[in-house]
């Protein structure tokens, strides 16, 4: 059985011959490093803007291709995560300039990367949501007069895209643009052909994320005093997001996360009647637009989402889940037991605590709890709560690798 027979299978809720292995989100460094066995690129922020700083969009991208397939050998992963990538436009005009030892001017912005946080601090700070127009200085009423005018912008829009060049940093997760898609998907097309010559079929797991909160405390306010604003939002974005969702499948993506991150530990950041109201439906919508293209829709949050489980799970009619946080209460165990025959999970070895602070030996038994709590009849990928930080201790990432291994005898 080869990788993308594996993932499938589990999705199908068949069990496969072992639990399948993989990382949906980028590893970074020192983890990236250790696995490399040399400074990773494309897992650390800082060697990015070094080599932004130098090298031409070719370079760079090729660059950041190679460590990914490198990874992807190394560790035996079953899937890998392929998207589209900046324009060259885009990356010329934001080429770096070093100013201080973590500090970078970009065009008018500066970038600093805190190195005791793992953080980026960027001079013009935008919600992750990235509705561009919201400031600080100026009242609720004003912004949403401004709000208003960039809705109609995004809903007059004729391409797919509100011109990724002009909005890259979020909007890549739910859009292209149509007359630069060539640039757009050469790390996609690429990748596949690179994983061709090194002869792995893997799956391809694809990103088409247009509905969330994240910590937008702009989009919250609206979510109670304008919620027909949401509505419209989250309409043009995801009309955008489901040509996306074609084009993904087009070259060869069987799973799409379309998930976007509403939750803390206490819970849900809206309530389950705005949750239920002005963001299910459009979730729905992605999740339909998956399935009728042929491929399996991953929701994905952080945070204690148990005040809307069947909502999330269920309601939305969606295939997997991603991002399963075990210090919010969401236990895997429970989890399979109440919709493994529905959903197919993706965890949940704990990023947050287990791989930074915890031991070798913890990281393997929670390692080997995890794959016997997902593995009956399918339905389950091992790989971390989240995403392999800067946190995280490589020692303790490679002993889940290893955990794995020895379980299945490999």
């Amino acid at each position: 059985m080869n990788s993308r027979e594996r993932v499938l299978k589990a999705f199908r809720h068949e069990e496969p011959d072992r639990t399948p292995l993989a990382e949906p989100w980028r590893i970074q460094s020192p983890t990236a490093d250790r696995i490399l066995g040399k400074p990773s690129v494309s897992g650390d922020f800082t060697r990015q803007m070094e080599l932004r700083e130098k090298a031409d969009w070719q370079t760079f991208m090729d660059t950041m291709i190679e460590e990914e397939i490198e990874l992807t050998k190394k560790l035996k992963f079953d899937l890998v995560c392929l998207r589209q990538n900046e324009t060259q436009k885009y990356y010329d005009q934001t080429k770096p300039q070093r100013i201080g030892k973590y500090l970078w001017k970009t065009g008018e912005e500066t970038s600093e990367f805190l190195p005791e946080m793992g953080l980026v601090k960027s001079s013009k700070p935008t919600p992750f949501f990235e509705i561009p127009t919201y400031s600080e200085k100026k009242s609720f009423e004003e912004n949403i007069r401004d709000f208003e005018k960039y809705l109609q912008k995004e809903e007059n829009n004729t391409l797919s895209s509100c011109k990724a060049d002009e909005f890259y940093p979020f909007s890549r997760y739910y859009t292209f643009n149509e007359e630069k898609e060539e640039e757009q998907f050469y790390c996609f097309k690429r990748s596949k052909e690179r994983l061709e010559e090194e002869g792995l079929d893997l799956a391809i797991i694809s990103t088409a994320i247009a509905v969330g909160v994240w910590d937008d405390a702009f989009l919250l306010e609206c979510f109670a005093l304008r919620p027909d604003l949401v509505k419209r939002l989250f309409q043009a974005r995801v009309k955008r997001a489901i040509k996306l969702i074609k084009k993904l499948v087009e070259l060869g993506a069987q799973i799409i996360n379309i998930g976007g991150d509403f939750a803390s530990r206490k819970g849900p950041l809206v309530s389950p009647t705005h949750y239920r109201e002005l963001m299910l439906p459009y979730i729905k919508m992605l999740v339909d637009a998956c399935h009728e293209n042929g491929a399996y829709a991953v929701n994905g949050s952080d945070g204690n989402l148990w005040p809307v489980i069947d909502d999330y799970l269920i309601d939305s009619n969606c295939d997997g889940q991603h991002e399963i946080e075990p210090k919010a209460g969401m236990d895997l165990g429970r989890l399979k037991r109440l919709f493994g025959d529905r959903i197919c999970f993706m965890g949940n070895v704990d990023c947050a605590y287990s791989l930074v602070f915890g031991s070798v030996k913890d990281v393997e038994k929670e390692t080997i709890e995890c794959i016997e709590k997902g593995r009956p009849n399918g339905g389950h990928i091992l790989c971390s709560s989240n995403v392999i930080h800067r946190g995280v201790k490589p020692e303790n990432y490679l002993s889940m690798i290893e955990a794995h291994r020895k379980y299945f005898g490999y």
